[in-house]
């Protein structure tokens, strides 16, 4: 198939997937009378699902990737 790339088609799932969860959070969490109220309450919560969805992101590039970059196997 020309012009298909799975790498490509999963980062664009995967950010289609964690946009949608953010906006989920912050609708459920800012559901107030005011518009105004609403964003107070649901932006902060949509940033600290974020943290914690960046920090789960990270660990296995910590655990798995920089270590081997490290320490490359050896071809032989």
């Amino acid at each position: 198939m020309r012009g298909f790339s799975p790498p490509n088609a999963a980062r664009q799932l995967g950010g289609s997937l964690g946009l949608g969860i953010l906006v989920a959070v912050a609708a459920a969490a800012g559901s107030s009378s005011t518009a105004a109220a609403s964003l107070a309450r649901g932006i902060p919560a949509a940033f600290t699902v974020g943290s914690v969805m960046l920090a789960l992101a990270a660990l296995p590039v910590i655990v798995l990737i920089i270590p081997a970059r490290q320490h490359p196997a050896k071809a032989g």
